[in-house]
């Protein structure tokens, strides 16, 4: 069964958020789970490639940004894409997409993690996507921070 963990945060500040999505990338990598952080935002995304060369507890965090077939690495643990990619081997789902990609929905991940800020418009997205969640019959957390 799928598992779907909510991670509210008490704010709406991005940075708070991207902070949040480094910690947990680089438990995904201690706990070895090969991740994919999906988003619509670009910049944000290459804005959290940059800040991954610079996490302090690890020696190097194995990651790429996905913009073209040939970005992707058997080699690298984390994935950050804008779109979804024909990706083997990851069973976390990163996703702070507007919408549930259509791999999650047929349950090619089994962990998701959603992280939500207190923006109106990620609040009434991430409201839509539990609703999804929950029809699906995947089990879901909700843990606020």
């Amino acid at each position: 069964m799928v598992e779907v963990s909510f991670y509210v945060l008490p704010t709406s500040n991005e940075a708070a958020r991207e902070k949040l999505l480094l910690k947990l990338m680089e438990k995904a990598y201690e706990a070895n789970e090969p991740a994919l952080l999906y988003s619509d935002n670009i910049e944000m995304l290459r804005a959290i490639d940059r800040k991954l060369w610079e996490v302090p507890t690890v020696d190097f965090l194995p990651h790429a940004l996905i913009e073209t077939e040939e970005d992707i690495n058997e080699y690298d643990f984390i994935y950050l894409a804008d779109k979804m990619w024909n990706l083997e081997k990851r069973s976390l789902l990163m996703n702070i997409h507007p919408i549930v990609p259509e791999a999650a929905k047929e349950g090619r991940f089994s962990r998701i993690f959603e992280v939500i800020t207190q923006d109106p418009q990620v609040l009434e997205e991430s409201r839509n996507r539990y609703r999804l969640y929950r029809d699906l019959g995947f089990k879901i957390q909700t843990h606020k921070l």
